[in-house]
């Protein structure tokens, strides 16, 4: 499953946009069947955009969020609302961020 995220354009989150040491996103997702529990991953690499979850079900729903994070603390979810959509359905994008 690809979760993708789209903060400035397609281009990495600026130096001086960061507001701290340790910028990195946080990435959640859950399958939305029978109650899943939230599982989350780190990208510690700030010029990425993606995560690629791998062994998922092909075609479960899922709920999921992207925050960006620094040793400072975190900032709103991006896009402001946890977002849906389908494993194996294509690349998901989330759009409209705000940083710490």
């Amino acid at each position: 499953m690809y979760i993708v995220w789209d903060v400035f354009g397609g281009q990495p989150v600026p130096r001086e946009e960061h507001n701290g040491e340790g910028f990195h996103y946080r990435v959640g997702y859950r399958p939305l069947e029978n109650g899943g529990r939230m599982s989350t991953s780190q990208v510690r690499d700030p010029t990425s955009s993606e995560l690629i979850v791998y062994d998922v079900p092909i075609f479960q729903k899922y709920e999921f969020f992207v925050q960006s994070v620094n040793r400072i603390g975190e900032a709103p979810i991006l896009g402001g609302e946890r977002k849906m959509g389908y494993s194996g359905e294509g690349r998901k994008r989330m759009t409209e961020g705000h940083l710490c």
